[in-house]
């Protein structure tokens, strides 16, 4: 595609770009409302799954499906004083990111 000394000269710009100030954290990927429910209610949600396939454990391949639907099944149930308070939860982990033991969570189980 390139000639060699192009090719050099692309990666040399590719490597050598600017970046952002490293000071200033802030996420750049969106945390979606799901996800945050998901955390914050997990121990709900295992309960519900539990109790709609008992056969079913974490760990086994079905247990994702079982825990989507009973996410969403959840989320449905929410009041709009909860739901303010998760969006609020949500902005808060945007600004400042998840709590520490958000973060082990989210590389656990992601």
């Amino acid at each position: 595609m390139f000639t060699p000394s192009i090719q050099a000269v692309y990666t040399w710009f590719k490597n050598n770009k600017p970046y952002k100030d490293c000071a200033v954290f802030k996420l750049e990927r969106k945390i979606p409302l799901r996800q945050v429910i998901g955390k914050l209610k997990a121990d709900q949600i295992d309960e519900m799954v539990m109790s709609a396939a008992p056969d079913v454990e974490k760990g086994n391949k079905a247990y994702p499906g079982h825990f989507q639907r009973c996410l969403t099944a959840l989320m449905k149930t929410l009041t709009a004083g909860e739901l303010e308070e998760v969006e609020r939860t949500q902005e808060k982990w945007q600004n400042d990111g998840p709590p520490i033991d958000v973060r082990l969570k989210f590389v656990l189980i992601i």
